[in-house]
């Protein structure tokens, strides 16, 4: 993406599906238009740790408990789920209690959650200390089998199962620390040790000269092309060692990609960014906190969520951040970039060397996913922005309506450039202006097709 598109207009009707800005409960599921960022907006959810169990994609989270707060008051943590990014549900809540916490507890802080053996692991944390429960399903009913007894010193655990299957806790704040975990998952295999951060940067800290507060808390840790990335918020450093030393990197939210009512001219645009990387669909995203959107503020949050890019070099391109979202597209807004794709197979994200990012796809295997398309003009005209080798044969990209009887819609020939982009076009069959369309790459012996955007016109 090249520029900050314009705003998104369609907003969840929380009202009418029974959301108010207090505690109350029990919800329901969020309307079914695609609500955009924050993903569910007005009710305190935020802190939250994404994970995919099945075909469900799981966001373990704190609540604010009241718009009127002027601390942190945080009564419970809570469950949500989705299958598409766009349409959330309510799945349960956990009490204090059930940690032997007393009635009327509000410092449940912030969490992560993790599988092994048919179990499901939920790590909670107040102010000093991270516990656990556990489950036989992703969202209760959950025990504690330590009791009231900490795991690990530290709060804002962050979990990550290594390729070799070792399962780690990160817990702190400015300075963080590791340990193994046993294969229990609710014992650690080692002391906790303190992981070395150089030239650490944060919030607090932009040009390294408070030293009493280096990075942050919410510290999130995971992995990619074998480099292990330990993030606080939107800071960042990158190691080659799970336990480090990790080299700061930078930040990713930055104000030219960010809209402006995510800004948080009152916090600070990179405050309270706590956050975490999830995969789905072979898709990468950040979700993180808001304090400025739709009422919120550093006591009542909302929860945004962004695609991630990584540049060739392991470097993580700065986020757009904007009421749009992910998940959904508008026509109406110009090129959609093939990197946001909703799903994939058969391709890879690389740089394309004008600044940007395109997808690299494998001719009869490649396939590019956009769900809940919308403001498709009727017959719209798809125009494709590609490169292919000079030997390609039988090129073609064919755009099928995405659904449980698909049709094709239509099918643009692509033409041997010699890997230099150039733009097809095709006129589609469609007669709604809202589509879930899946792109199939079509060509002899399985050469690549480079796709930069596409757009309907």
């Amino acid at each position: 993406m090249k520029k900050m598109k314009k705003k998104w207009f369609i907003v969840a009707i929380l009202g009418a599906c029974g959301f108010a800005v207090t505690a109350a409960e029990p919800y329901e599921r969020v309307t079914e238009e695609p609500a955009g960022n924050p993903i569910v907006a007005n009710i305190g959810l935020d802190d939250g740790h994404f994970r995919a169990y099945g075909d469900r994609l799981y966001n373990y989270a704190c609540h604010d408990y009241s718009p009127d707060s002027r601390g942190f008051v945080l009564k419970k943590w809570w469950v949500w789920s989705t299958q598409d990014l766009v349409t959330w549900t309510f799945e349960s809540a956990l009490e204090p209690t059930v940690l032997g916490f007393p009635q009327g507890y509000k410092d449940c802080w912030a969490t992560d959650a993790q599988t092994r053996n048919g179990k499901y692991y939920w790590y909670v944390c107040n102010p000093e200390n991270t516990y656990v429960v556990r489950s036989d399903t992703p969202v209760g009913p959950w025990e504690a089998p330590l009791g009231d007894k900490p795991l690990m010193p530290g709060r804002d655990p962050s979990v990550f199962i290594d390729d070799d299957g070792t399962a780690y806790l990160v817990t702190g704040v400015w300075q963080y620390q590791i340990a193994a975990l046993g294969e229990d998952m609710i014992s650690l295999r080692e002391s906790p040790r303190t992981v070395e951060i150089i030239n650490p940067r944060g919030p607090y800290n932009h040009n390294g000269e408070d030293p009493q507060h280096p990075t942050d808390d919410k510290p999130y840790l995971h992995k990619h092309n074998g480099k292990y990335y330990l993030s606080w918020g939107c800071y960042y450093g990158v190691a080659d060692h799970v336990y480090g030393p990790y080299t700061y990197k930078g930040c990713f939210i930055v104000p030219e990609r960010t809209e402006a009512e995510f800004a948080q001219p009152v916090a600070g645009l990179t405050h309270d960014r706590h956050g975490s990387f999830f995969e789905w669909n072979n898709q990468t995203y950040f979700n993180c906190n808001d304090l400025s959107s739709n009422g919120a503020h550093s006591y009542w949050r909302n929860t945004v969520i962004m695609y991630v890019h990584y540049r060739d070099n392991g470097e993580i391109e700065p986020v757009y951040l904007n009421r749009l979202g992910v998940g959904q597209y508008d026509a109406s807004y110009g090129p959609i970039e093939a990197e946001n794709f909703y799903a994939s197979e058969g391709g890879e994200k690389k740089e394309n060397g004008e600044g940007g990012f395109e997808m690299r796809m494998t001719a009869g295997e490649g396939e590019l996913r956009f769900q809940h398309v919308h403001n498709l003009p009727s017959s719209a005209r798809a125009v494709f922005r590609v490169a292919t080798p000079s030997d390609l044969k039988g090129g073609a990209i064919e755009v099928w309506r995405d659904d449980a009887e698909p049709v094709r819609l239509g099918r643009c020939e692509l033409p041997a450039s010699s890997d230099e982009y150039v733009t097809v076009e095709c006129r589609l069959k469609n007669s709604t202006e809202r589509q879930d369309l899946r792109l199939v790459f079509l060509g002899n012996d399985r050469k690549t097709i480079r796709i930069d955007y596409i757009c309907f016109e």
